[in-house]
């Protein structure tokens, strides 16, 4: 199996835990500082007919998508290189990736390391069946919705590979009789849970989407009021669906947000918060994304490259020199995506509030809630 992003969350003693629990090798090749990690595995005759080397990959960006300090000391290196490396030290007929780097990173990988047979991927949640060259990449859905195959016919003389193709199989839970095991742990923990999370915790008035900001606009703003703060922000990555208007459940807020991070207020100034807004702005075709309430931002330019020109805060110009109390969640104050200045924060206080159950709160008292649809940025052609 290859090491993911994920299997980092709750730092790495977890992780080292998880890994001597596996009964199977977890590999990673660029990384360094985990001794139970193997960055590969060799399958060799009489249990395969010749030797295929599995190389495993995570992405890169793993420092920068957990938790600051869960992936503390452990370092990350490039996947290409990592990969070119061993394929010229291990000696194999046959080499395959499996990596947890996404689909552009994969294709990326293929066209840049000839040699390599077969990218088996993860990470992007992305469906690919795609040959860059003489490599097959293959990924899933997420959340076992399908199995990949590939299918490899070699060359006796010497293993080359003569062809190759892959498809998607999907997986139906109805295709097969349940596990009476399995089926008596759902329904002895399941009853209860699933009766709370079918709850109905109210209604939304009007669209919650990511893309245009109206979820990001509604989270900032509870999270604002919960932390008594006058500005507010949310990563646009930890925001993981949207909600069309109408009833909300007990799992839609599960759904919107599933990570348990709760609300954290601090004080930061002007000078700071300008900060983070330039990071935004800089990583604006990225996954390292803001949402926020409390600001107008005015910009100049075109996506990837915006210019901010001016930042009203409460409808005033943003002073770089004034304390603002600055609320966010958990995973952002403690500098998650890369946005470090909300670890300089001061006089820091946890409410202890999920945001999700803040979310549904609003929804209980509130209702029909409706999603504000104003643009919290104000863009203008560059000049």
């Amino acid at each position: 199996m290859a090491l993911g992003n994920h299997e980092f969350d709750y730092g790495v003693g977890n992780l080292l835990r998880l890994v001597r629990m596996a009964e199977f090798p977890v590999l990673a090749a660029n990384v360094t500082g985990l001794r139970e990690v193997k960055p590969y595995v060799v399958l060799a005759p009489p249990r395969v007919p010749c030797r295929i080397a599995l190389i495993g990959l995570v992405t890169p960006e793993t420092p920068h998508i957990t938790a600051p300090g869960a992936t503390r000391g452990v370092r990350f290196s490039d996947p290409a290189a990592a990969t070119r490396a061993l394929m010229k030290e291990v000696v194999a007929d046959l080499y395959i990736v499996v990596s947890h780097i996404g689909r552009e990173d994969d294709l990326k990988l293929a066209a840049d390391v000839p040699g390599i047979a077969l990218i088996c991927g993860g990470h992007s949640h992305t469906p690919v069946v795609e040959r860059v060259g003489e490599t097959l990449v293959l990924q899933t859905h997420a959340r076992g919705l399908s199995i990949a195959r590939g299918d490899l016919v070699l060359e006796r003389d010497g293993w080359k590979v003569k062809e190759s193709s892959g498809r998607l199989l999907p997986v139906d839970p109805r295709s097969a009789p349940a596990d009476p095991a399995v089926t008596a742990v759902i329904e002895k923990h399941g009853k209860d849970l699933d009766a709370r999370l079918k709850e109905v915790v109210g209604e939304l008035g009007g669209p919650a989407r990511r893309e245009d900001s109206t979820a990001g606009n509604w989270m900032t703003d509870v999270i604002r009021r919960v932390g008594k703060a006058d500005i507010a922000f949310m990563n646009r990555g930890g925001i993981r669906c949207d909600l069309e208007k109408g009833k909300v459940t007990r799992a839609d807020c599960y759904r919107l947000m599933p990570f348990e991070n709760d609300v954290v207020s601090m004080e930061l100034t002007g000078a700071e918060i300008r900060e983070l807004l330039d990071r935004h702005f800089r990583a604006s075709e990225s996954p390292y994304r803001l949402d926020w309430s409390g600001l107008v931002v005015d910009v100049e330019g075109a996506s990837g490259a915006y210019a901010v020109l001016a930042v009203e805060a409460a409808g005033k110009p943003l002073d770089p020199a004034r304390t603002y109390r600055v609320a966010t969640n958990s995973f952002l104050a403690a500098g998650g995506d890369g946005f470090e200045a909300f670890r300089r924060g001061r006089n820091v206080e946890r409410s202890g509030a999920l945001i999700r159950d803040a979310l549904a709160q609003d929804l209980e008292e509130n209702s029909p809630v409706t999603p504000p649809p104003e643009p919290r940025v104000r863009v203008s052609a560059a000049k």
